[in-house]
């Protein structure tokens, strides 16, 4: 399974997360006519776990994971969704930030993780 498989299993399980923004867990970007509140995640870099034969063994995923709202309150609730989603996957938050996009009016909770994934 792929980091982006695991991560999107992790998100879409929690009750808490789903209730707030249903199915709209994206990769990459969210679609342009798609609601908010919404989810968008994205790969940043990968490290392979490679033994001293040359196997590999897994990798280590830098994973960064938005909420998008119309407002920075409902941005951050959503963010403190991801947060215990991310948790409960055993793979917490490592940096989380604010945002806002001046051209849609939209707020973001922005969460960074390292995912470990074996191969």
């Amino acid at each position: 399974m792929s980091v982006e498989s695991e991560l999107y299993a992790a998100l879409a399980g929690l009750p808490a997360l789903t209730s707030l923004v249903g199915k709209r867990i994206y990769p990459d970007v969210i679609p342009e006519d798609a609601d908010l509140p919404a989810v968008v995640t994205a790969r940043q870099g990968t490290e392979p776990v490679i033994g001293i034969g040359g196997a590999k063994f897994g990798e280590f995923a830098q994973m960064v994971v938005s909420s998008w709202a119309p407002t920075r309150t409902m941005a951050e609730l959503v963010g403190d969704q991801i947060a215990e989603a991310l948790r409960v996957a055993g793979n917490p938050v490592t940096n989380r930030a604010g945002g806002y996009d001046e051209e849609t009016g939209n707020f973001a909770a922005t969460l960074d993780t390292t995912w470990f994934t074996a191969a």
